[in-house]
């Protein structure tokens, strides 16, 4: 189921005047349908008979999850490219993709990953909850990420420019959403790992 939905949404990417956050979100529904088959399988108790440490199982989730999320990034780089050059007019539903946008995506995935997987580490079930939160989250801040571009702020303006000067500057907005990735991404598995003993 993944890799469908690693195939389509780089697809999604050249779609004229389309959100480019709304590809980025079909890849947290193959994320849902593994827990769910988790919760209906019950791995929780399977693994916890097992001679390995709760925190590792924990882990093997966490590294499924950043694969297939920066897997998502990795594989939407290039149509991201090809529509900056397909579709002169640039992006009227929002963020063109920039360099900037890819560093905010990572800052949709590192909340998104927070809000579902802490409270689902609680009692590892009802991932549907989990899932719902996460979901309003992502929206929320989506709308928020792209409003300064709905509204031609100067800052709005600058991180949909395309203009290659633009491009560089955005850099550190592409390091900062990596490292608050990272840094969101070891939180939420040291909590995950603590609720889950």
């Amino acid at each position: 189921q993944a890799v469908v939905f690693l195939c389509m949404a780089p697809l999604m990417m050249l779609i004229p005047n389309y959100p480019r956050y709304v590809p980025f979100f079909y890849v947290t529904i193959p994320i849902l349908l593994l827990f769910s088959l988790s919760t209906m399988n019950n791995d929780a108790l399977y693994t916890g008979c097992l001679p390995v440490k709760k925190s590792d199982v924990i882990k093997a989730r966490f590294l499924l999850i950043g694969f297939i999320e920066l897997a998502e990034m990795i594989v939407c780089v290039p149509f991201g490219i090809a529509a900056n050059f397909l579709l002169p007019g640039g992006n009227n539903a929002g963020i063109n993709s920039t360099v900037a946008f890819y560093g905010l995506q990572l800052v949709e995935f590192a909340l998104f990953n927070f809000v579902f997987l802490v409270p689902y580490y609680k009692k590892a079930d009802k991932p549907g909850w989990s899932f719902l939160a996460a979901s309003i989250v992502y929206w929320v801040l989506y709308a928020l990420l792209e409003l300064p571009v709905w509204l031609r702020t100067s800052f709005g303006m600058f991180i949909t420019s395309l203009a290659p000067d633009d491009q560089v500057k955005q850099l550190p907005i592409l390091a900062g959403g990596m490292m608050f990735w990272c840094a969101m991404a070891c939180l939420t598995f040291r909590l995950c790992s603590k609720r889950f003993e």
